[in-house]
């Protein structure tokens, strides 16, 4: 009976760190994407009132070269530093991928 309840507590635990691993990656998610998803609902916005002025560009008051540099910067990084955070995130939460990482390859010579 003993080991059935060892057996337990440790498919408790991993769920436990399974769960704590989905929050993380949902909390790096939603840090990283909300500003480019609040950029595009402005642009969306803006595009279909006729407003030659995106609201985001009149509230942060930015001149065109500002906000021209802040759409390509969405763009081109937001998706691309939510992956770097996903990848973190896992190596450092998942015991098995980390040893994985680390360890050398064996390289094969011709």
């Amino acid at each position: 009976k003993q080991w059935y309840q060892r057996r337990v507590r440790a498919i408790q635990q991993k769920r436990k760190q399974g769960t704590i691993t989905i929050v993380l990656l949902t909390i790096a998610y939603i840090a990283i994407n909300t500003p480019y998803c609040i950029w595009r609902i402005t642009e969306t916005i803006s595009h279909f009132s006729g407003n030659k002025t995106n609201c985001f560009k009149a509230l942060f008051n930015l001149s065109l070269a500002q906000y021209r540099f802040t759409a390509i910067t969405f763009i081109n990084y937001s998706p691309p530093a939510n992956s770097i955070c996903n990848a973190i995130i896992y190596i450092s939460r998942i015991k098995k991928l980390r040893k994985f990482v680390t360890q050398p390859t064996a390289t094969t010579e011709e």
